[in-house]
């Protein structure tokens, strides 16, 4: 399964897509009908049903990835570009525009699908015929599906095949990242599942198991959900362009399938696993002070359970990677000490969970160096005032002043002394980004 490199922190439920994309509806209708139908005269010439409705999805991932996520309509403005070309292929009587309509009925938003879908209706039912091999978009039929996972827990991958009438079957397969909420991370095609299969099936370390396609529906629309989330989401750039060709696919499969609630750690677990790991062989080989021990445990738990995959004992080397460049730089208010003892302790975690979890030895070494390849960076960037969060960048400040902050009421003082002083100075103070 790919590992990812993280590709900088994103922050979700922002404005960000918003901006990129508003052209995309603006563009003069007749010259967008144009360069569509003139692509897609080259496409459906190829005689393969599929190509035509990757295309299409691939032009309505442009108005996709244009979308604001803190739109409650966020889906309006893939509906208007939908719509806009539909009801311009209504009008041109020719087989091009069947096809462009017939694949907008496949891969388009529900709306603008219907609408595309009875004009197609219509244009054939007046006699145009479609190119050589057309007659099957839209109707490729669902073959199977299963889930690939790995021991780190952090990735998986969803395949689904189809195969349209008369053609070979194809594959779709979905990356999830549960690093990174359950993200769709990367959304591949490909004509040769078979070889696919085959190739994680004698992958030693890869299981994997069929599952309906109810399940494999509802994977993949919660990760694209996570998707929609992120104003620069961190996955690869293909993925809006594949978002409607796969939704489209999933259109007619019930939503019935829900994920098995994830276990929770109570406050009462974390205090007891961080406890046991101050009382294993690991943490006394670390040769690390038992409170850099514990400072390291209890934030490493936190963020795994609460940011992470949910689980505290499945690091992994991007969690290793998130957790020291993003989460502790953003959040952890550390004293010197626990920053230069960080890397040990947390290498010393690292092979006390993989312990407890039953990783392989060779599993937990891969973890392990990735923390030694990020401790330089990480030690800059717990000291870079950019990296900070605006909680750590207060406490900081409090800090500074000799504000005791495990008392409220001093807390409570600083803050609204803070509040009075000069813009200037609290900029100062606060430079957060």
């Amino acid at each position: 399964m790919p590992r990812s490199r993280h590709r900088g922190r994103s922050s979700r439920k922002g404005p960000g897509r918003a901006g990129k994309g508003a052209p995309v509806v603006s563009i003069e209708g007749e010259r967008l009908f144009r360069s569509a139908i003139a692509a897609l005269a080259q496409v459906a010439g190829k005689g393969d049903p599929l190509l035509v409705e990757l295309m299409v999805s691939d032009l309505l991932g442009t108005a996709l990835a244009a979308t604001d996520p803190c739109d409650p309509d966020e889906d309006r403005v893939v509906e208007e570009l939908a719509g806009l070309l539909a009801r311009r292929a209504a009008r041109e009587r020719t087989p091009e525009a069947l096809v462009l309509l017939r694949a907008l009925a496949a891969a388009g938003p529900r709306k603008a699908a219907a609408g595309a879908r009875e004009a197609a209706r219509v244009l054939a039912a007046s006699g145009v015929v479609p190119p050589p091999g057309m007659d099957g978009i839209g109707g490729a039929a669902f073959e199977g599906a299963w889930r690939v996972t790995h021991p780190f827990g952090d990735q998986d991958a969803v395949l689904v095949a189809f195969r349209h009438p008369g053609r070979p079957p194809h594959l779709v397969s979905v990356l999830v990242d549960r690093n990174l909420g359950g993200i769709a991370k990367d959304i591949g095609v490909t004509d040769r599942p078979a070889e696919v299969l085959e190739a994680w099936r004698r992958h030693p370390e890869f299981a994997v198991e069929p599952i309906d396609v109810a399940e494999a529906a509802g994977r993949i629309r919660a990760a694209v959900g996570v998707w929609r989330l992120y104003h620069e989401p961190p996955a690869g750039d293909d993925v809006p362009a594949r978002i409607p060709f796969v939704l489209g696919r999933l259109r007619g499969v019930p939503d019935t399938w829900r994920p098995q609630p994830e276990r929770g750690w109570s406050e009462e677990e974390r205090e007891e696993l961080v406890e046991a790991f101050l009382a294993s062989p690991e943490a006394r080989r670390s040769r690390q002070a038992p409170d850099v021990l514990q400072e390291v445990a209890e934030a490493g738990v936190d963020y795994l359970c609460d940011e992470g995959a949910g689980d505290p004992l499945r690091w992994n080397p991007v969690a290793v990677e998130l957790f020291l460049l993003d989460w502790c730089p953003r959040k952890l208010a550390a004293r010197d000490e626990v920053v230069e003892g960080f890397p040990a302790a947390l290498r010393a975690l690292v092979r006390f969970t993989g312990r407890r979890a039953g990783l392989a030895a060779h599993l937990i070494a891969e973890t392990t160096r990735a923390v030694d390849r990020f401790r330089w960076e990480f030690a800059e960037a717990m000291r870079d005032p950019r990296r900070f969060g605006p909680a750590k960048a207060m406490i900081l400040a409090m800090l500074a002043e000799g504000v005791d902050v495990g008392d409220p009421e001093a807390v409570q003082r600083w803050v609204d002394d803070f509040n009075a002083r000069p813009f200037e100075e609290r900029a100062r103070l606060l430079p957060v980004p």
